[in-house]
């Protein structure tokens, strides 16, 4: 897991190859008014989804992990507590192939992520996202982009 300002999201290109995309793909947009929906990043299989939500209690909310896609999270406006975990120290519950997308049982730590900072979480890295930042459920519009592990090659 990296969690960081996104003023320093160069200091992590090289941790993956498409990172550099996901770093041009965020200076080449203006990540306040982006709109909803999927946008593409690159022709690599890296993409970005926009959505809005309200924020919720812990109780409400579940471990996740994925196996193909690395998340880069990123608050684009409010702000909410995700629960973080190492992967090997929960119980897998299930996982959808189909979706990549995995439920855990286990204990989490917090952290707060706010607008103009990310978090990147791998496949070893569970993550509760979508929680109260406070005792107050929040509106919070998030950008996740999703970087496919294995790299894929255009012709």
């Amino acid at each position: 897991m990296v969690f960081d300002s996104l003023i320093n999201f160069k200091n992590y290109i090289n941790l993956h190859p498409q990172f550099r995309d996901v770093y041009n793909f965020l200076l080449n947009n203006n990540t306040k008014d982006i709109p909803f929906g999927k946008h593409k990043v690159n022709t690599l299989g890296c993409f970005a989804g926009v959505d809005e939500y309200i924020t919720k209690v812990p109780s409400e909310g579940f471990i996740e992990f994925h196996r193909k896609y690395i998340d880069v999270q990123i608050i684009l406006q409010g702000a909410e507590k995700i629960g973080i975990c190492h992967k090997d120290s929960t119980s897998e519950l299930e996982f959808d192939e189909e979706k990549d997308f995995g439920k855990l049982k286990g204990k989490t730590d917090f952290i707060t992520l706010r607008e103009n900072y990310f978090v990147i979480f791998f496949p070893h890295d569970g993550h509760m996202p979508q929680l109260n930042e406070g005792s107050i459920p929040a509106r919070v519009k998030k950008m996740v982009i999703k970087v496919p592990v294995e790299e894929k090659y255009s012709d």
